[in-house]
């Protein structure tokens, strides 16, 4: 499965890396949501390899509103 690949890969959260803190990733995200961006759903380069907390926070936060807004 890709999300198992994924993880394989980025065993470690990519968010969290960016404050320079070590968390095991828990679960794949897609960068560009799925409903948007079909084609790019099986697509390694569009997951994130996140924690619980920081996949949860991106979703509360209407990343995808305000992302998918900016791009169109």
């Amino acid at each position: 499965m890709l999300r198992v690949e994924k993880l394989s890969i980025n065993p470690l959260c990519e968010e969290c890396l960016k404050k320079h803190v070590f968390t095991l990733a828990t679960e794949v995200h897609h960068k560009h949501e799925v409903f948007y961006y079909w084609s790019e759903r099986l697509d390694i380069e569009n997951l994130e390899s996140l924690c619980k907390s920081c996949h949860e926070k991106i979703h509360k936060s209407g990343y995808y509103r305000a992302k998918n807004s900016e791009e169109k």
